[in-house]
């Protein structure tokens, strides 16, 4: 009996260990804001925006919306459930962490995601895997 693993490409498979690992990344980073408290995080992460020119009620509804979001696109991502929109917006919520640490001026802190956008990317230029549909269907 071959699991139904064996039939996917050496693309394929690394396509699947990528937007796995995001998933896992993601999902993990906004349930620990939500179990944390999301005012919490909120009330942590806008004081260093304070001295920019971004308004900070527009600063603090976003970070309201981060948490849900993590959670949401790490779902999407683990069950392949509209992969190229998951990933998409995965990547531009890089763009936005991005540009907040720039706009802060931590460039130090730039670096990471943009490791983590490479990985998007990668994700978004290999072919799909599978959806969580797959793993059921092995052959005997």
């Amino acid at each position: 009996m071959t699991c139904c693993l064996a039939r996917l490409s050496g693309s394929q498979k690394a396509e699947w260990l990528l937007r796995w690992a995001l998933a896992v990344f993601f999902f993990f980073a906004g349930l620990g804001k939500i179990l944390g408290g999301v005012s919490a995080f909120v009330y942590q992460m806008t004081p260093g925006f304070e001295e920019t020119m971004l308004p900070i009620a527009l600063v603090a509804g976003f970070f309201w919306i981060v948490p849900f979001l993590e959670v949401l696109l790490g779902v999407w991502l683990l069950v392949g459930f509209r992969r190229e929109c998951a990933l998409f917006t995965t990547g531009v919520l890089l763009i936005l962490f991005m540009f907040g640490h720039k706009i802060m001026g931590d460039m130090a802190g730039i670096m990471p995601i943009f490791v983590y956008m490479l990985v998007v990317a990668g994700a978004l230029y290999l072919p799909a895997a599978w959806d969580l549909g797959c793993c059921g269907k092995c052959k005997k």
